[in-house]
């Protein structure tokens, strides 16, 4: 069996997202210790340690399916002992790591249904990870924003990788264009997000779009993945296919 080719995604190097989701993971840790309990209000109906949890057994599972022999099943990783899932949460993370290492440039996940290389799975498990501690933050405090360089590969993994097979369909009309612009301006930074009768087509550069959607790194990956309203970024042109585009996306 062999992986799927990878679609693009972010270009950030193995130790910038190792370093982001290891961090990340410490903060969701942090809150889990001390608001455990806590609603999310991003995650209806979760509490700060559902999604620590959610989190832990991602990471456990990705280590385990990258050692898993070609075709193999690989089970969901057991829940946690409550009055440990934050110690749980953080050696799940260094399990990942070590997992990811040894998988190297030519790793990767043979299970059926999820077959990508490690890379891929490193890119995913960072993202997830940074989203899911500001999640837990924003719940009992003030969350941390992203880092800018881990915002845009972020929003490059939403854009290129997961958005095609998340608009729902009829949506918006084929034809219609969305301009993503993170600004300050960053390099690469750019996107043009076209509705296709197939799905959703990106492309990294300028153009006027239907609408164009501007703001902080941070905001944007945070209104991508419906954290943020589009209230918070600066929207010229149709605001109507943002908002949308903001309802219709689901991830």
């Amino acid at each position: 069996m062999t992986p799927s080719t990878d679609p693009p995604g972010g270009t950030l190097p193995d130790e910038e997202l190792d370093a982001g989701r290891r961090a990340a993971t410490r903060r969701l840790a942090a809150v889990a210790r001390s608001h455990p309990d806590a609603e999310v209000p991003t995650c209806p109906g979760w509490t700060v340690r559902r999604v620590a949890v959610h989190t832990g057994r991602i990471h456990r599972w990705v280590a385990a399916a990258l050692s898993a022999p070609d075709g193999a099943e690989v089970p969901p990783a057991e829940r946690p002992d409550d009055a440990h899932f934050d110690a749980w949460l953080l050696e799940g993370d260094a399990l990942l790591a070590t997992a990811l290492d040894a998988a190297g440039s030519t790793g990767s996940v043979r299970v059926p249904g999820w077959e990508r290389t490690a890379g891929w799975w490193r890119r995913r498990t960072c993202h997830e990870t940074v989203v899911h501690a500001w999640d837990v933050e924003a719940a009992s405090g003030t969350p941390t924003p992203p880092d800018t360089r881990l915002a845009v590969d972020g929003i490059a993994e939403v854009v290129e990788v997961l958005l095609p097979g998340a608009l729902e369909s009829g949506a918006l009309d084929a034809g219609t264009t969305l301009h993503l612009h993170v600004t300050p301006e960053h390099d690469g930074g750019e996107w043009l997000i076209t509705v296709t009768d197939e799905g959703l087509h990106s492309e990294r550069r300028h153009a006027k779009g239907d609408v164009a959607v501007r703001g902080d790194a941070g905001d944007l990956l945070l209104w991508l993945w419906g954290r943020r309203p589009a209230s918070a970024l600066d929207v010229v042109g149709d605001a109507s296919v943002a908002r949308r585009f903001g309802t219709a996306v689901r991830l």
